[in-house]
């Protein structure tokens, strides 16, 4: 995506540059694009908080980056969750009592950290690290952070960031004013609770970027309809989803067993236009208008939940060391085997060694197979078990996720083969193994003869990804007349190159003004001879629908000033940010 700025009725001077990213996020309403934010980056593949995990979500096309911000005794701000070092490093003691030196001497704990993670050999990151890494790549959710604003703002305006992080708090609105006002550019979220839920409406016509709802239950004040629908109408409506509380009993893993228990509610209903989720890649799918209750190539997979061990009974079906269901009575409740709900997934809990339990499938189609899991465990090891199938038996250790609630997957066999018709097989649990895991289901994945026996070979070129875009001389409308109803006219060029298979070039901007007074008609744009629009929101200038070379697009420009018109002396400017973006790039 690639924006240029120019000001009307000025001479041609550089302009600051609005990253895209940044004029989305102000974008609100009905048809504001739904943005990703990936809670404390993308921790499933690095530490939470470290470079490598902002960089994962950047890689994977995510919106925005949630981090959180703590401070150093001698003044530094440093990336950490946590007022301690103690769960996602290998040091102890708090933040505050550390200096950044002490603080870059300790390694980062993977994935979520605990205990039991291991240690990598990464650093804690500064913000001002993490800014050059991210850049205007994605948005940053600046958690944390609020009483540190001021350094912060300072460091964003530094690195050239201002409009790369959102700020965020639950403070009087009085107090958040006071610092919007230090720059036009900050990007701003203010989060509702049960404690503020009248700040909801209380900002008036200057109200925040978006408003972060935190709900535990629908009956809460500021999840009313017509509250939400309320704010919708000026801001964006942010919501979590990661776990129980955040927004009611609406969570990622629920949506994974059926969106309308998460994700569909959230949008549709509560009207949420950004959700932060410990799933992105799960959400990307879903907005895109995939399944994600089923496999991704679910004509070639089986996939059987946990919970949904044989019906054959104690001692058939399955062995458990006691008679209970400690998870209670959410999932057949009445026999043997423990069900929990784990922040909404429905997985098998409470494993012991010397458990089993057997499960029937039927194999529609004969061949090869993998054989994966979706386990979790803040425990290494987590635990032992042996998944026994008809002629092969397979023992694997259990990998520690981090976290009870940081489901991820596993593979168990890379290849076996599975005749098709009925089958059963059996989760073994070793006796002598220390075992704390949680198991979500097993997947059988068909390996077709495609994956098998083709080997490409290829040769050619590879064209870099190009959004290029060049405005040409600054449109001038000249002297405006007083007393004179006229429609003053300017024109300028758009030179677009892309190399997308879509390509969409808009304008934004307001009102010509001149210091507190501005015109009263709205600015009218167009692209060559198309009619003019007035720029009350975004307009799309031209569309293109496959790679474009050199294309000059006029872009004509016209204000109306009535006879009875006011002016005051002095020049009558504008900024307009122009964006060239793609979705197919």
């Amino acid at each position: 995506m690639t924006t240029l700025a120019l000001a009307l009725a000025l001479p041609a001077t550089a302009m600051a540059q609005t990253p895209p990213l940044a004029t989305d996020y102000r974008a609100h309403g009905d048809d504001a694009r739904i943005l990703v934010a990936a809670h404390r980056g993308y921790w499933r593949g690095a530490p939470e908080n470290s470079l490598p995990a902002f960089q994962q979500a950047i890689d994977r096309k995510l919106d925005m980056i949630e981090l959180d911000v703590m401070r150093t005794s001698d003044g530094q701000l440093v990336l950490m969750h946590d007022t301690t070092v103690d769960r996602t490093t290998n040091g102890t003691g708090s933040i505050a009592s550390k200096t950044l030196a002490q603080i870059k001497a300790l390694r980062l704990k993977n994935g979520l950290g605990g205990a039991q993670a291991a240690v990598t050999d990464l650093q804690v990151p500064t913000l001002k690290e993490a800014l050059a890494v991210i850049g205007t790549k994605a948005l940053i959710n600046l958690d944390k952070a609020w009483a540190y604003r001021d350094q912060i703002l300072a460091e964003l305006i530094e690195t050239g960031t201002v409009e790369t992080a959102v700020f965020k708090s639950n403070a009087s609105v009085a107090d958040v004013q006071a610092f919007r006002a230090k720059d036009p550019r900050i990007l701003y979220s203010h989060i509702v609770e049960d404690g503020n839920a009248a700040s909801l409406s209380g900002f008036g016509d200057n109200p925040p970027d978006s408003y972060e709802i935190v709900f535990d239950r629908l009956t809460d004040a500021q999840i009313q309809p017509a509250a939400v629908a309320a704010a919708k109408r000026q801001s964006r409506i942010f919501i979590n989803t990661m776990w129980y509380g955040l927004a009611g009993r609406y969570t990622d893993e629920a949506s994974l067993i059926d969106p309308a228990r998460g994700w569909k509610p959230v949008i549709e209903r509560h009207l949420a236009d950004v959700i932060q989720t410990d799933n992105p890649d799960e959400l990307k799918r879903y907005l895109r208008g995939v399944d994600v209750t089923q496999p991704v190539n679910a004509a070639n997979a089986i996939r059987v939940q946990g919970e949904d061990y044989s019906t054959d009974g104690k001692g058939v079906g399955y062995s458990d060391l006691e008679d209970a269901n400690q998870g209670g009575n959410l999932y057949r409740g009445a026999e043997g085997v423990d069900v929990c709900d784990q922040q909404g997934a429905l997985v098998v809990c409470w494993i012991r060694g010397g458990e089993w339990l057997k499960y029937d499938i039927t194999v529609k189609t004969a061949g090869a197979y993998r054989v994966w899991g979706r386990f979790s465990s803040p425990y290494r090891p987590a635990g032992k078990i042996t998944l026994e199938l008809p002629g092969r038996s397979q023992t694997v250790d259990i990998a520690s996720t981090t976290s009870h609630d940081a489901f991820m997957p596993q593979e168990i066999i890379p290849s076996v083969e599975l005749p098709a018709g009925k089958l059963s097989y059996y989760v073994r649990i070793d006796p002598t193994a220390y075992q704390n895991f949680n198991l979500d289901y097993l997947q059988f994945d068909r390996i077709t003869a495609d994956e098998t026996t083709q080997v490409p070979s290829t040769v050619g070129g590879v064209v870099a990804g190009t959004l290029s875009l060049t405005l040409g001389t600054p449109p001038v409308f000249g002297v405006f007349q007083p007393a004179v109803e006229r429609e003053y006219t300017a024109q300028t060029t758009a030179r677009v190159i892309s190399s997308a298979m879509d390509t969409t070039l808009t304008v934004t901007g307001g009102k010509l003004t001149n210091g507190a007074h501005a015109l009263a008609q709205p600015l009218g744009v167009r692209a060559g001879d198309a009619a003019f629009t007035p720029l009350v929101a975004p307009v799309a200038l031209k569309s293109w629908e496959g790679p474009v070379i050199t294309d000059e697009v006029p872009v004509g420009f016209r204000q109306a000033i009535g006879a009875g018109e006011a002016l005051r002396t002095g020049a009558y400017t504008t900024t307009l940010t122009f964006t060239l973006s793609t979705t197919a790039p």
